[in-house]
């Protein structure tokens, strides 16, 4: 059972982190499209 549960948590932080860094990636897109549009 252990393990089991040792799997899934691992698993969660996997698709946590997943999460988080598309959404980073977003962020940061779009950042630098509002760069882009005020510089020009």
């Amino acid at each position: 059972m252990r393990i089991v549960v040792a799997t899934n948590s691992v698993i969660l932080d996997l698709k946590f982190l997943k999460l988080f860094i598309s959404d980073w990636i977003l962020i940061r897109t779009v950042h630098l499209n509002d760069r882009l549009i005020s510089t020009s």
